[in-house]
């Protein structure tokens, strides 16, 4: 019978002879080695241009090495892509199966047992040693539109599975000169190196719709990583020109050439001795010219330029300087939700797509069903306002609510068969539709007090029949009653009621009067405002 035929992500054929290779290494000499990642230096104007435009060509070796320089020198793009990475990569996450059959059940424990190995398998500094490291090396594409990993795989057990799965930088690529969407490795050669289908994750993020060239996060921050930079070199450049006092001294006219070299020592030396002795008629004035400075504009740049960064980033700023309110910290919430929602989306699919499909067709075949990793996205609780809500459309008189919903909104579970429930409890004593309006047209007294004793009436008729509190009243006072079938006088049934207190059963008056306290507060929650 013939084998049939993988193919990768891309569509391409998959040899599976050539998947345990190491095609991506870098090399001690040639054009992928370490050394071609050293920081290139803040561009100029001129020549950021020149790398934009290489790149939206097609040429993205200088733009990479940009994009490197810009997480390692500017400190608040740093920070912020950071944050954005790093919440991603906190998620949990699960392997669910494709459907409900125990074959796709099957290849989903073996899915996450192989994922779950990973930390067993360390071979490399740069290897994912686990499912976050792994989405941590991809989401460096949210900033650097791409991001590539390698997939070693090993076969000794007689098993596909990754052996290793190793981050490779973006200076390592280039894409092919003539089939734009095709990404090759670099090698000196013109067109590159072809990737080995089935080996590699390439992950693609874009930040915008368009050329894949022009995709990239950091391309909207380049402008502003480069002004950022010679904004902070000419303010370093003043503060070492002015940010020392100006230290001048005076002498007087016709004074000799001794004393003018005694007044020139002691302004040079005023700094470190922190004292001078001078001659009468000579004087020192200090002149703080980075104090009078009027303004601050380098200061002021970087301050708004962060801004610009964090709102590119996150979508937003808010930070402990600029101060904030509770609701702008609610709406800084809800859109780093949106976007972290976006990055899990587009992670998810690389992952499943790029990984686990890999994974099952090796090992189960082409038409075994594919489980998929899914995170789980934090959500902030809103059961209280939801509680709100519907206490205010009960009160309204709209009561067709589905009770599915509010079990599933609140999890709660539905009663079992002889479970007491609220519904026992409250039945009649929730006001009607109506009810309400009724209440707010009259201004008559005498109708509220009616009205709301009905009610109270309805709530104390729920506690239980006049026979069932007769009955608890019975069992209470029957010690007092036997007490006084047997005394012979007033005094001595005064003694016996005191030593038979402790024998009285009051449990039953006890819960009867738990509900009815319970029933008032709630009567009182729901009626306060009428009342």
């Amino acid at each position: 019978m013939r084998t049939p035929t993988l193919y990768d992500f891309a569509g391409n054929p998959i040899k599976k002879s050539s998947l345990t290779k190491e095609q991506g290494a870098p090399e001690i000499s040639g054009v992928r080695t370490y050394g071609e990642l050293m920081p290139a230096g803040t561009p100029s104007p001129a020549r950021l241009a020149a790398i934009l435009k290489a790149a939206s060509a097609g040429d993205i070796f200088a733009q990479a090495q940009l994009f490197d320089d810009m997480e390692e020198r500017d400190v608040h793009i740093f920070s912020e892509m950071s944050t954005r990475r790093r919440a991603i990569t906190g998620l949990k996450y699960e392997i669910l199966p494709a459907d409900d059959s125990k074959q796709a059940l099957k290849i989903a424990e073996f899915v996450s047992a192989v994922l779950h190995s990973l930390q067993d398998r360390q071979n490399d500094i740069a290897e994912c040693t686990s499912v976050p490291a792994l989405v941590f090396a991809l989401s460096d594409a949210i900033g650097k539109g791409l991001s590539c990993t390698e997939i070693i795989w090993d076969i000794s057990g007689g098993q596909y599975v990754p052996a290793s799965i190793v981050h490779r930088p973006l200076q390592f690529f280039q894409f092919h000169p003539k089939r734009p969407s095709e990404l090759r490795l670099r090698d000196g050669s013109y067109e590159g190196e072809e990737l080995i289908s089935g080996k590699w994750m390439i992950h693609f993020h874009p930040s915008r719709s368009g050329s894949p060239y022009r995709a990239p996060l950091y391309r909207v921050l380049a402008w502003l990583f480069v002004f950022r930079n010679y904004t902070l070199r000419a303010w370093v450049q003043f503060i070492e020109s002015f940010g020392i006092p100006i230290r001048i001294g005076r002498y007087p006219l016709g004074s000799s050439e001794a004393d003018q070299k005694l007044l020139l020592q002691a302004v040079s030396n005023i700094a470190a001795d922190a004292a001078v002795i001078l001659p009468e008629g000579m004087d020192v004035d200090i002149i703080n010219v980075a104090r009078s400075a009027a303004g601050n504009p380098q200061m002021a740049f970087q301050e708004w330029s962060e801004k610009q960064i964090s709102k590119a980033i996150l979508g937003t700023y808010m930070t402990g300087e600029t101060g904030g309110s509770y609701a702008k910290a609610q709406v800084l919430n809800e859109v780093r939700l949106d976007i972290l929602e976006s990055d899990a989306s587009l992670i998810e699919a690389t992952i499943n797509n790029q990984l686990i499909r890999p994974i099952v067709q090796l090992n189960f075949g082409p038409d075994a069903p594919v489980p998929y990793l899914q995170f789980e996205i934090p959500r902030p609780d809103e059961r209280e306002k939801d509680v709100k809500v519907l206490e205010t459309l009960v009160k309204s008189g709209f009561t067709d609510i589905p009770l599915w919903w509010i079990r599933e909104r609140f999890g709660i579970p539905a009663p079992e068969q002889g479970d007491v429930t609220l519904r026992d409890l409250l039945a009649g004593s929730l006001p009607q539709p109506g009810r309400q309006l009724q209440r707010k047209q009259t201004n008559r007294s005498d109708d509220k007090i009616q009205a709301q004793q009905a009610e109270i009436d309805a709530l104390i008729k729920r506690l239980g029949e006049a026979e069932e509190i007769g009955e608890a009243m019975r069992t209470l006072l029957e010690p007092v009653m036997q007490l006084i079938n047997d005394a012979d006088s007033f005094d001595e049934l005064g003694e016996r009621i005191a030593t038979a207190y402790p024998e009285m059963n009051g449990a039953e008056i006890e819960r009867i009067l738990q509900k009815a306290i319970f029933l008032s507060e709630l009567w009182g929650r729901i009626n306060g405002d009428t009342a």
